[in-house]
């Protein structure tokens, strides 16, 4: 495939090549309910994977992903990659909630204490520092 679009033959093709980084994603959203996965609709593409309910994809098997191409990236692009736009990826960072206040409301002492706690809590957690 990327044969076809360095020598320019391949429709839709505008000098970017990305490969099939596009296929990790989609299998993450195949086989981990326990994860939300999404996409903003940025330029490439920006994947956001987080701890949480997610939206299980069951149109294509892991099997059956290893032989998709471009073409059929691009027929099911929202739904593959579970699309978002920057609207609404503004919305989710502006849920999070810490102590009843959203996140962006709070001061930057603030954030770098919660920043600081799950460095902590992290580093605890693998036993780095008992």
């Amino acid at each position: 495939m990327h044969i076809l679009a360095e020598n320019n033959e391949l429709k839709g093709w505008e000098g970017n090549w990305n490969g099939d980084t596009w296929k990790a994603l989609v299998h993450m959203r195949i086989i981990h309910p326990d994860l939300e996965i999404f996409t903003v609709d940025t330029d490439f593409g920006v994947g956001v994977i987080r701890k949480g309910k997610g939206i299980l994809l069951n149109d294509v098997s892991l099997h059956d992903l290893q032989s998709k191409d471009f073409y059929f990236l691009d027929a099911n692009r929202k739904k593959l990659l579970n699309l978002i736009s920057s609207e609404e990826y503004e919305s989710f960072l502006k849920s999070f909630q810490y102590g009843g206040q959203p996140y962006k409301y709070l001061d930057r002492s603030t954030k770098f204490r919660i920043f600081l706690s799950k460095i902590k809590k992290k580093l605890f957690s693998r036993n780095f520092l008992q």
